[in-house]
């Protein structure tokens, strides 16, 4: 059976899979912007005396990442008896962002006054306080390749979710004293955090149902070719896995089920997005199918999104 042919991406003659080399997606190093966020708000020179935070040690990130924005609904039962499987409409769109400045955030953990008594303060403990350090964010995001560029496939986490434990858990993960002398000053204890502003340049839109049954029938979608003309073999995404997304996250009722989706971008000689492909697999398909229907093309609108890569840290300094 012939396969769908994935037009624009590299594709070896040995074996037909499809691939990137390492120059052929961007990266990029981005700015510093020069607001700051948090109830403690620092000028870059502050932020560099106390914290190291300047532009030549932040981390290289990818010049593009996807990240799902997807909301589940439940339709009912699948089935010739509808009592098989719970199935779930899941619509919504693949989204492509380009980084555009990283955005520090200070927060003020707790001051520590003045007293006439000067003693020694240690401090073996650190609570962690990410949950006022993204508030501002939309979401909380990982990126799967790190800076590379296959690092396009971003892990998106609701920032009121990952809040919840960051504020209930104390890390003792770095196992540091911190000493200082209270007396003639008060102090104050501060932690600073990365966001990173995007811009949304492209969006692809999805709308399938899928249960939970795992066989051939499980997931299926409206228009297009039929099921031959668009078939992808397993084998031919070999080398591309780290563009694809499962666990997803999603507003409404339920999740994604067993949905599997595999992005592969396309990029002209100036290495800007020209366009993304998508195919789709579920739990218990050996292949994957190439979703050619849905709107897609341009887009436009910025996000705060919250960069736990980087670690979050702590320092104290005169009120």
């Amino acid at each position: 059976m012939a396969s769908y042919v994935f037009d624009g991406v590299k594709r070896k003659t040995s074996n037909g899979e499809y691939y990137y080399l390492d120059d052929d997606m961007p990266t990029v190093r981005v700015p510093i912007s020069n607001s700051c966020h948090g109830d403690r708000p620092m000028k870059p020179e502050e932020l560099n005396e106390w914290f190291g935070v300047r532009e030549d040690n932040m981390p290289s990130l990818p010049g593009y990442f996807t990240i799902p924005d997807l909301h589940s609904k439940h339709g009912g039962k699948s089935g010739k008896e509808k009592s098989y499987a719970d199935y779930y409409f899941i619509e919504g769109a693949m989204v492509v962002y380009r980084p555009i400045e990283w955005v520090p955030s200070v927060v003020r953990i707790k001051t520590i006054p003045k007293n006439n008594i000067i003693t020694t303060i240690k401090k073996e403990e650190v609570v962690d306080t990410r949950a006022k350090l993204y508030a501002r964010a939309e979401l909380s995001i990982e990126l799967s390749a790190g800076g590379s560029g296959l690092g396009m496939a971003a892990t998106a986490t609701a920032t009121s979710e990952i809040g919840v434990d960051f504020e209930k858990n104390t890390t003792k993960t770095e196992t540091w004293t911190q000493e200082g002398q209270v007396g003639t000053k008060a102090l104050n204890e501060l932690a600073v955090g990365m966001l990173l502003k995007v811009e949304e340049v492209y969006r692809h839109s999805i709308n399938v149902w899928v249960d939970g049954r795992k066989k051939g029938d499980s997931m299926g979608w409206s228009g297009g070719p039929g099921w031959n003309q668009i078939h992808v073999p397993e084998t031919s995404l070999r080398s591309v896995r780290k563009l694809q997304f499962y666990n997803m996250r999603t507003s409404g009722v339920g999740g994604t089920q067993h949905l599997y989706i595999q992005t592969l971008p396309i990029f002209d000689k100036e290495k800007k997005l020209k366009d993304l492909h998508i195919a789709l697999s579920n739990g218990g398909w050996e292949d994957w199918y190439a979703y050619v229907v849905g709107k897609k093309g341009e887009s436009q609108g910025t996000k705060l999104l919250a960069y736990p890569g980087y670690q979050p840290s702590v320092t104290l300094m005169p009120a």
